[in-house]
């Protein structure tokens, strides 16, 4: 799925919309990055490499 939109806090926000869409109540705490990303790297334990070209 993909919705693309400005990322604000405000109610507008492509996060309120996308609940809105989903029809599930947005969380009421503040949203931040799971245990696996504290380092900016993305999760890797099922990743693969694919070849190109």
């Amino acid at each position: 799925m993909l919705l693309i939109g400005r990322h604000l806090r405000g109610a507008r926000s492509v996060y309120e919309r996308l609940y809105r869409l989903l029809g599930v109540n947005a969380p009421t705490e503040e949203r931040s990055k799971p245990p696996c990303c504290q380092d900016g790297e993305p999760p890797v334990a099922n990743a693969k490499r694919l070849r190109r070209g």
